[in-house]
């Protein structure tokens, strides 16, 4: 397990690098993909260790045939040296096929997965401005935990809203708003009174 779990990480470490843009404009298929390459390098690399693992498991001397295993061995060391010598080099990697098949989609959903979470969390917490990217929002401090960050925005609002500047400024929205609507609803009658007349004249 961990020969395989410190391999993933490392991979996964390593081909973020390999695609020369930022972490935050990675794709969710990029993540996938960077999973599932992650895992089948670990998973190569470690299945040796995995092999032998199964073999001393299954080896037993109370059940005829040592429990099923194909080499005669007296321990982890004397395994693999056995096992080569009958199989070959490659005998540690015999069912690597069908194995690959299985842990690489798993690891590439996972990360994919992780990803997607830690962005939309991010994003809900207000560190972030897209819960798409995690691109980090102008003058946040990224170190802050999720309940400093709500008091320092309550803290920010707080300011805002004591500031006769910004009042004015909202004051003066609203009252572009009004005047947008009100026009617009000026416009609806003219056109409908126009509509009406004409309908009267015919």
């Amino acid at each position: 397990v961990i020969p395989f779990a410190g391999g993933t990480f490392m991979a996964y470490e390593v081909l973020d690098k390999a695609w020369n843009k930022p972490k935050s404009e990675m794709t969710p298929m990029e993540n996938f993909i960077n999973g599932c390459l992650a895992a089948a390098f670990a998973q190569t690399f470690s299945f040796p260790f995995d092999t032998i693992r199964k073999k001393l498991q299954a080896q037993s001397k109370a059940l005829a045939g040592g429990g099923g295993v194909d080499v005669e061995f007296t321990g982890m060391t004397d395994a693999f040296i056995q096992t080569i010598r009958k199989n070959g080099i490659l005998g540690l990697w015999s069912g690597t096929t069908a194995n690959l098949a299985k842990v690489a989609p798993y690891a590439g959903l996972m990360f994919m997965s992780f990803e997607a979470s830690k962005r939309v969390c991010l994003y809900m917490n207000g560190y972030t401005s897209s819960p798409w990217k995690d691109t980090p929002i102008p003058g946040i401090d990224q170190s802050m935990k999720p309940s400093e960050l709500k008091e320092f925005l309550a803290k920010q609002k707080k300011t805002c809203l004591a500031d006769p500047r910004t009042r004015l400024r909202i004051n003066t929205k609203s009252i572009i708003r009004l005047l947008l609507i009100f026009a617009t609803l000026e416009n609806s009658k003219l056109e409908f009174s126009k509509f009406m007349g004409d309908k009267f004249l015919q």
